[in-house]
């Protein structure tokens, strides 16, 4: 697939927006426990942004409009920006908290907004069998950035340094929400609100089901390790920047291995 202009803003929006929420996901849970929170306070306070972002998807979704496209992605990407620095000042549990609610928010409308306009821009002709792999890259290209470039800056700079890393990357994204380019006009059945029924049809897709569970599922997975991994690293004597480079390599391979699915796709099919 040839990069246009489309491809080029999205992706740089996803691996910016993907690598500032690398960076707090790797900074958060060690942060909490140097500021003194019990395990089960750091999981907790750590879930809320991702509960949020599911809870927020759909109507980040449904707001969606090609003519708002710009103002959407740039203004979570500057809320972003400014939480991170807001983390440090947080004063307790509940204000942590509230900051990680309105984290998981902004996080929830830049990546589905992002996704929805880049469907939205590569025209109907493209291969999306091999657009979206690709755009999957860029999201896994952004954590691996954000992984490797937090850790070894908090390891630098301390959590100071490494969360003013999160907000400089997250602040990347609004220029490039900028360069966004407008959407084309949507198809009918595209531009009709979406409805309670219709709601209730695709929650019944049994397809559609599945491939929800299977998301969870993977999901869960990977993050119930990566929540407690940094803790236990540090415990045996790794550094943050050592934490992050090994959070990275991982995310490479998601990168390698997404981009490739493409071109397996178009060799085998869903099916």
């Amino acid at each position: 697939m040839r990069l246009s202009l489309a491809s080029v803003a999205s992706y740089g929006t996803v691996i910016t927006a993907n690598a500032a929420e690398g960076t707090l996901q790797l900074l958060i849970p060690p942060y909490l426990e140097r500021s003194g929170y019990p395990v089960a306070t750091i999981g907790v306070l750590y879930a809320l942004s991702f509960a949020t972002a599911l809870v927020c998807r759909v109507p980040a979704g449904i707001i969606y409009r090609g003519s708002r496209a710009r103002a959407l992605v740039a203004g979570a990407a500057s809320v972003t920006a400014g939480l991170a620095l807001l983390y440090l000042q947080a004063p307790g549990p509940v204000a942590f908290g509230a900051l990680q609610i309105v984290h998981g928010a902004a996080y929830a409308i830049s990546t589905t907004v992002t996704l929805a306009h880049f469907l939205a821009t590569i025209g109907e002709e493209a291969p999306r069998g091999r657009a979206l792999p690709y755009f999957a890259s860029a999201l896994s290209a952004g954590f691996m950035l954000g992984n490797s470039l937090g850790g070894l800056v908090a390891d630098r700079w301390g959590f100071g340094g490494g969360f003013g890393a999160a907000a400089l990357l997250a602040l990347l994204g609004a220029p490039l929400a900028g360069a966004l380019p407008a959407a084309s006009a949507p198809s009918p059945a595209v531009s009709r609100p979406v409805s309670g029924r219709g709601l209730r049809y695709a929650l019944g897709d049994p397809g559609l089901l599945y491939a929800g569970l299977v998301a969870f599922l993977l999901n869960f997975l990977y993050h119930v390790p990566g929540t407690f991994f940094p803790l236990y690293a540090l415990a045996v004597g790794l550094g943050l920047g050592e934490v992050g480079f090994i959070r990275g390599a991982f995310a490479l391979t998601n990168t390698a291995v997404r981009g490739l699915s493409g071109l397996v796709l178009e060799r085998v099919g869903l099916r």
